[in-house]
This record gives structure tokens, sequence and C-alpha cells, in this order.
């Protein structure tokens, strides 16, 4: 009897051995699936959100190309009036050019005309000469009204872009 106990005993534990070692195989099986799930997953997210990122860049890049260009745009309207300001300055001081306001009745705000019109005039408004030093305060007071200007239309743009961006 004990022999048949101690092979009963030896067959039930070759079973539960078994039994364990195929559910060993079975449980490695299911990780492994479980980890390549995983990193299938992972990989996805991954490539979707290095597309993403690259979207972005290309997106910021466009934007800030344009905002150059704008910039760039903006700078040379700006030094080519500075420019043709600093001219007009520098004719009114070296007495080449002068500074004339027209004139305008303040009751109708129309121009009024010359009394001394001659016949080859078109009768246009009479006008006020200034002299050197007002001529130069007029050209700088526009000299900072073009670089005003300049900044706002430049801020109105940036803000068009951003607008358009979104």
């Amino acid at each position: 009897m004990n022999k048949i106990l101690i092979a009963a005993l030896i067959s039930l534990s070759v079973g539960a051995g078994t039994a364990w070692w195929i559910e060993g195989m079975r449980w490695d099986t299911d990780v492994a699936d479980l980890k390549l799930n995983h990193t299938t997953a992972m990989k996805a997210i991954s490539d979707k959100a290095l597309a993403d990122t690259e979207t972005h860049i290309s997106t910021m890049k466009a934007f800030q190309k344009r905002l150059a260009e704008l910039d760039k745009q903006h700078s040379e309207d700006l030094a080519n009036a500075q420019a043709e300001n600093n001219r007009m300055r520098d004719d009114v001081i070296a007495g080449t050019r002068r500074v004339r306001i027209a004139t305008a009745n303040l009751a109708t705000c129309q121009l009024t005309k010359s009394e001394d019109s001659t016949t080859g005039s078109v009768g246009d408004g009479t006008t006020v000469e200034l002299s050197q030093a007002a001529g130069r305060n007029i050209l700088d007071i526009r000299s900072g009204i073009i670089n005003d200007q300049a900044k706002l239309r430049y801020l109105q743009d940036y803000a068009r872009s951003i607008q358009q961006k979104n």
C-alpha cells in the first residue's frame, strides 16, 4: 500500500508541478501580451504627441515668419518716412524749403481765398509761412506722429495675425 500511496503522491506532485508550469507559461504569455499592448498604446500616444508637436512647431515657425515680415515691412516704412522727414527738416534748416500752412475760415471750415489772387492762380486758400524754428518744430511733431502711426499699424497687424492664427 505504501508503494501505491507513494506512486499516487508522486503522480499528484508531478501533475501539480506540470499544472503549475503550464499555468506559469499561460501567465507569462498574458503578461507578454499586456506588455506588447501597452508598448503599442504608448507608441501610438508618442507618435500622436510627436505629430502634434511638429504641427505646432511648423505653425509657430510660419507665425514667426509672418511677424518677421511684418516687422521688416513696418521698419522699412518707418525708416523711409523718417528719412523723408529728416530730408525736409534739413532743407528747412538750409533755407531751401519753407513750411507753409493753409489758412481756413473757422466758421465754415473752408480754405479761405487769397485776397491777392492773380489770374494765373487757381484761387486756393492763402498760406502762412512759418519761421525756420517753427518749421523745424512742425517737422519734429510730424516725425513723432509718423513714429506713433507706424507703431499703431504694426500693433494692429500683430493683433490681426494673432487673431488669424487662432
